[in-house]
C-alpha cells in the first residue's frame, strides 16, 4: 500500500526531509520579531501601569500622613496660644488683684504697656534714637514716682482744701478739693500746653506758631482736670502706686510720640538703610571702567 512509488503524500506540515513546513499557529512559541515586540510592549505598558499605581498608593498615603500630622501641629499651635492668652490675662488680673486689690488695674497696666511695647517698637523702627526712647522713660519714671507720692501723702487734697477755704470759704467743704483741684489743674494744664505747643511751632510761621500754642493749651487743659479731679481725691498706698505706673506708661508713650513730632526722626538717613548704594557705586566704576578699555564708539 505504500510503496515506494505510490501516491501516498508525506504527514501535514513536513516534507520528504521530515523538516517543519509552512507558517507557525499564532500564540505558538515562535511568533516573531514582530510578535515579540508587541509581547514586550504591553509587558511594559502594563509594568509602567503597575507602577504608577504603586506610586499613587504611597502618595495618597504619605499625603494622608501629612494632613494628620499638619491637622495635629495646627492644633497643638492653637492650643498653645490659647494657653498663652489665658496665662497673659489670667496673670494681669491676678496682679491686678494682689498687688493694687483690683483686677481693673491689672487690665490697664497690661494694656498699656502692650502698646507702650507696640510705640516703642515702631519710632525705633523709623529711626528714633533708643537714647530718646531712654530718655523718655526717665522722665516718665521721675514725674510717675511724684505723683505716686503726691497721691498716697494727700498733699494735693490737702492744698486744694486750703486754697478753698481761703478764697472761695463758701463753697461745700465736701466739694471744695474737687472744684478747686479741677479748676487748678485746668489752668496749670493749659499754661504748660501753650508753652510747649509754642516750642513745638517755634522756628516757623506765626499762623502755625498760634494754631500749635492753642491746641496745646486745650490739650493740657483737658489733661489738667483730669489730673485735678484725681488729685484732689484721698487714695491709699496701693492705690497711688498704682496711678503712678499707670501715669509712667502713658508718659512714656506720650513721651515717644513727642520725640518723632520734635523731629528726632531722620528720614534721609533711615532711608539710606534700605538703599544699597554700595552696590550701586560698585557697578557704576566697573561700567566705567568697561567703557574706558572697550568703547563703544566715538567719544564726543
Amino acid at each position: 500500500m505504500g510503496g515506494a512509488g505510490g501516491d501516498e503524500l508525506p504527514p501535514s506540515g513536513r516534507g520528504s526531509t521530515g523538516k517543519r513546513t509552512g507558517r507557525p499557529k499564532d500564540g505558538g512559541p515562535n511568533r516573531g520579531f514582530r510578535g515579540q515586540f508587541g509581547a514586550t510592549k504591553d509587558a511594559g505598558y502594563r509594568l509602567a501601569a503597575a507602577h504608577l499605581e504603586l506610586a499613587r498608593a504611597e502618595f495618597a498615603d504619605i499625603i494622608d500622613e501629612v494632613k494628620r500630622v499638619a491637622i495635629l501641629i495646627g492644633v497643638a499651635i492653637a492650643a498653645s496660644l490659647f494657653a498663652g492668652l489665658l496665662v497673659s490675662v489670667g496673670m494681669s488680673l491676678f496682679l491686678g488683684e494682689w498687688l493694687f486689690g483690683s483686677m481693673g488695674w491689672g487690665i490697664v497696666h497690661f494694656s498699656e504697656l502692650a502698646i507702650a511695647l507696640a510705640v516703642v517698637g515702631i519710632v525705633a523702627a523709623l529711626g528714633v534714637s533708643a537714647a530718646s526712647i531712654a530718655r523718655g522713660l526717665v522722665v516718665a519714671t521721675v514725674i510717675a514716682v511724684v505723683i505716686a507720692v503726691l497721691a498716697a501723702s494727700h498733699v494735693l487734697n490737702r492744698a486744694w482744701e486750703a486754697v478753698g477755704v481761703a478764697v472761695a470759704p463758701g463753697l461745700d467743704p465736701a466739694n471744695r478739693p474737687l472744684v478747686v483741684g479741677l479748676a487748678a489743674g485746668a489752668a496749670i494744664g493749659a499754661l504748660l500746653g501753650l508753652l510747649m505747643g509754642t516750642r513745638i511751632g517755634g522756628g516757623r510761621s506765626l499762623g502755625t506758631v498760634i494754631g500749635s500754642a492753642i491746641g496745646s493749651a486745650i490739650l493740657g487743659a483737658i489733661f489738667g482736670l483730669i489730673l485735678g479731679a484725681i488729685s484732689a481725691i484721698t487714695f491709699s498706698l496701693h492705690v497711688a502706686v498704682a496711678i503712678g505706673i499707670a501715669v509712667l506708661l502713658d508718659i512714656w508713650i506720650a513721651a515717644c510720640g513727642l520725640a518723632v513730632a520734635r523731629g528726632d526722626l531722620d528720614f534721609a538717613a533711615w532711608g539710606r538703610k534700605y538703599y544699597p548704594s554700595q552696590s550701586i557705586d560698585s557697578a557704576k566704576e566697573t561700567i566705567e571702567w568697561v567703557r574706558e578699555r572697550t568703547p563703544l564708539g566715538p567719544k564726543s
